[in-house]
C-alpha cells in the first residue's frame, strides 16, 4: 500500500484536508443498557461570521483584517464603529463562517450543520425539539428509518404530524434501523437549505466489514478511525428567496438582476433530469467554507493505517469527491 499522507475532498474547486479520527461511538444522554439515548434540540435563527454572547444577549459581527480575524465591537463614543478586537479561541469554535457571507441560517444548539446522532442499530432515539423560530413551523425528517410500528414519528409536516408552532417542544421517539449512514433534515418549507440538517449514524455493533484485497482475500480489518463528512450547497440568499425565484421563473437571473449577464440554465444529467434548481454558489463541508476558514478542517492521517469516513449529502447539486495521494 502506499503511504496515506492525507485524504482531500473536493466540492466544485474547493478541496479541504480531513482527519482521520477516532472509531464513531454512540452518543447522546444514553442510559446504562444503551438502548435508549435522548438528545435535547434548540431550533432558532442565527447568523453567520457573527459571534455571540449567551450572557449579554448580543451579537458582534467578524471579519478578516490582514491574516487574522477580529470582531466589530462598541466603542465608547456611540457614534463610532471602528473598535475592533480579536476572536478568541472559544468563540472561534462556536462562530458559523459558512461561505464567509453575511446572512441568516436555522441551526440547532447553535451548530451548522446540526449534531450529528450516532447509536446503535436497535436504540431507542429520543429527540426533544423545541422550535425558538419567530413565525414558522418545523418538522425533522429522519432520512433512512423505516419508523416501523411509529409512522406519526416521520417528520413529514400535516401527513405524519402536525408541525410544531414556535415556542412549542414535541418528542420524537423511534428504534434506529437500518444501520447505516443516514441523515436528518427539515420537512417543512425551505429550511433544510437553511442549515436544518444533519448526520444520523446507525452502527452495528461488532460489526465485521468485509474488505477484498487483490488476490479475493477477505480480512477483518481494525479501522484507526472514522469520521463524517456533510456536503451543502449554500446560497448567498436565504431560501425562501431562492423559493421565490423558482415559484416565479426568476432563478434565471440570479445572482444579479440588474446586470446582463448570461442567464443560468438548469444542468441536465444524461437521461434529462434536472440538477439544481439555481446556479451553485458555494460549497459547504461540515459548515465550513473556503472563504474565511481560520482553522483547516483536518489534519494528516497515520502512513498505513485504515480509515473510514460517512459521507451525508444534503444538497440538491451533484458533487464530485475525490481521494487523493492514496491506494484504494
Amino acid at each position: 500500500m502506499t503511504p496515506l499522507t492525507a485524504l482531500f475532498f473536493s466540492v466544485s474547486s474547493y478541496f479541504f484536508l480531513m482527519t482521520a479520527g477516532q472509531l464513531l461511538q454512540p452518543n447522546g444522554d444514553c442510559n446504562n443498557q444503551g438502548n435508549i439515548c435522548e438528545y435535547k434540540w434548540k431550533v432558532e435563527h442565527r447568523n453567520t461570521m457573527v459571534t455571540y454572547n449567551e450572557t449579554t444577549g448580543s451579537g458582534l459581527p467578524i471579519f478578516r483584517y490582514g491574516n487574522s480575524f477580529y470582531k466589530r465591537n462598541r466603542d465608547p463614543e456611540p457614534t463610532s464603529c471602528k473598535k475592533k478586537d480579536p476572536l478568541t479561541d472559544l468563540e472561534k469554535d462556536k462562530v458559523i463562517t459558512a461561505d464567509g457571507t453575511y446572512r441568516s441560517a436555522v441551526v440547532i444548539n447553535g451548530e451548522l450543520p446540526g449534531p450529528p446522532i450516532i447509536v446503535n442499530n436497535g436504540t431507542q432515539v429520543v429527540v426533544h425539539v423545541t422550535n425558538h423560530l419567530t413565525m414558522e413551523g418545523i418538522t425533522i425528517h429522519w432520512h433512512g428509518m423505516v419508523q416501523r410500528n411509529t409512522p406519526w414519528m416521520d417528520g413529514v409536516a400535516s401527513v405524519s404530524h402536525c408541525p410544531i408552532n414556535p415556542g412549542e417542544t414535541f418528542t420524537y421517539r423511534f428504534l434506529a434501523t437500518p444501520p447505516g449512514t443516514h441523515w436528518y433534515h427539515s420537512h417543512l418549507g425551505t429550511q433544510r437549505t437553511d442549515g436544518l440538517y444533519g448526520a444520523l449514524i446507525v452502527l452495528q455493533p461488532e460489526e465485521t466489514v468485509k474488505v477484498k484485497r487483490p488476490k479475493r482475500e477477505t480480512v477483518d480489518p481494525d479501522f484507526a478511525g472514522e469520521f463524517i463528512m456533510t456536503l451543502h450547497d449554500w446560497m448567498k440568499d436565504p431560501s425562501l428567496d431562492i423559493n421565490n425565484q423558482v415559484l416565479w421563473e426568476m432563478q434565471r437571473f440570479y445572482p444579479g438582476y440588474n446586470v446582463t449577464s448570461p442567464c443560468f440554465y438548469q444542468t441536465k444529467q444524461l437521461d434529462g433530469t434536472g440538477i439544481g434548481v439555481s446556479p451553485f454558489w458555494s460549497g459547504l463541508i461540515n459548515g465550513k467554507g473556503l472563504i474565511y476558514r481560520y482553522d483547516p478542517i483536518g489534519n494528516e492521517v497515520v502512513e498505513n493505517e485504515l480509515i473510514r469516513w460517512k459521507y451525508s449529502p444534503s444538497n440538491v447539486h451533484s458533487h464530485t469527491v475525490f481521494v487523493s495521494s492514496m491506494r484504494l
